[in-house]
């Protein structure tokens, strides 16, 4: 009995179990459902209201387009009224005028109707070709202007280029020299005794010249420049750089005499 009782129970409990499970499978089916249900019904709404929308944009544009029509229509007729009505009005008009005396003259008529609106034409004509000459002769001149403007930027282009030209040819000539191992002294005036304060130079010498070569070149340029130097017989004694006197058998290289370097003429007994 104990062994039938507990069976019943198990097979019981399991029953429930299935049915529960079996609720919560119909529970989600609903809630899938009714969500697939909302959703539709949120589409055929938006669908509803975007057709709605269209609708009435389509409902305005045809308003619209009735108003111009009608607009059109009006103005069409009101013409048309006027090209029938206006000469009888005109003629009824003049005669009412003329009965009562108060018409313009026939010649002032003329002059108002006629000959102004022909004098306003041909001077409006006149004026617009005074502007289109003056835009024309306002154009030549700019061109010119241009012209001249172009033509001086070419010469002075022209000129700075000579200038460059030319510096890169010194610049080149003073690179070869400076290849080449020359360098360029300054002489102190005041050493020379000479009493302007200045240099003496530049004097071209080589880099493996001596001293006494260089005493030599001194010698020769004072001569072609026409600087006169009292110069003992026994000729220059040494020559000086920074108060250090140079040996007359060592080169301008070993006693690192550089480019633009002045240097002390020391005359004998000095």
């Amino acid at each position: 009995v104990l062994v039938h009782k507990t069976l019943e129970q198990s097979l019981l409990e399991v029953e429930q179990e299935e049915e529960l499970e079996a609720i919560a499978t119909d529970l989600e089916k609903l809630q899938l459902e009714q969500e697939q249900e909302a959703a539709r019904v949120r589409a055929i709404e938006a669908a509803t209201i975007a057709e709605h929308t269209t609708k009435e944009a389509r409902k305005a544009a045809e308003r619209d387009r009735v108003a111009r029509e009608e607009s059109v229509r009006r103005k069409v007729a009101s013409l048309r009224l006027m090209k029938q009505v206006w000469p009888e009005i005109a003629e009824d008009t003049f005669q009412w005028f003329e009965g009562r005396g108060q018409w313009r003259e026939p010649t002032a008529h003329v002059i108002l109707k006629d000959f102004l609106p022909w004098l306003y034409s041909e001077v409006d004509d006149a004026l617009t070709k005074k502007e289109q000459a003056e835009a024309m002769v306002e154009d030549v001149i700019k061109g010119a202007l241009a012209a001249q403007e172009a033509k001086e930027s070419a010469i002075k282009q022209a000129e700075a280029d000579k200038l460059a030209a030319a510096e890169a040819a010194k610049a080149a000539e003073e690179a070869a020299k400076a290849a080449k191992g020359y360098i360029r002294i300054f002489l102190q005036a005041k050493s020379l005794g000479l009493d302007e304060d200045r240099t003496v130079g530049p004097i071209e010498v080589s880099a493996e010249d001596t001293i006494a070569d260089v005493e030599a070149k001194i010698k020769a340029f004072l001569a072609a420049e026409g600087i006169e130097v009292d110069i003992p017989e026994e000729g220059l004694l040494h020559i000086a750089l920074d108060g250090r006197e140079l040996p007359p058998d060592s080169r301008l290289l070993d006693e690192q005499v550089n480019d633009n370097a002045q240097l002390e003429v020391v005359l004998p007994n000095a």
